[in-house]
């Protein structure tokens, strides 16, 4: 698995990264289901962004927009420009960027044990 490597989500999508198919991914479980922050946090806990051997100093999978911090984008931005609307809450969420395959695979692990959404490594 790498940056580069299509990934298949069992609807039947397709993405050109890892990082990507994450972000696809929240955004269709926040789209489907109206989970509060809280639940969804606990659905998508930010030990999984910590997994593997690259430490993150500041690791999340989701968090709310109005909590990103300067040390959230320097030296570099981890999460994505494009928000994500909480309709539960009303307010958005930003998405870490910040994938490798070994984080990734645990997601993978974790969204199909919570949401039913399989995800297949295209080689």
């Amino acid at each position: 698995m790498g940056k580069g490597k299509n990934c298949v989500v069992c609807y039947r999508e397709m993405y050109e990264s890892m990082r990507q198919t994450v972000f696809s991914v929240i955004q269709t479980i926040c789209k489907n289901y109206l989970y509060s922050y809280e639940e969804l946090k606990s659905k998508l806990p930010d030990e999984i962004a910590n997994i593997g051997p690259h430490f993150m100093e500041h690791p999340f999978v989701i968090k709310k927009e109005l909590e990103v911090t300067d040390d959230d984008k320097a030296p570099i931005k981890r999460f994505f420009d494009e928000p994500i609307y909480l309709e539960e809450e009303k307010f958005n969420i930003v998405v870490s960027n910040q994938w490798s395959e070994y984080n990734f695979a645990e997601f993978c692990k974790v969204v199909n044990k919570e949401f039913s959404i399989e995800i297949e490594i295209v080689e």
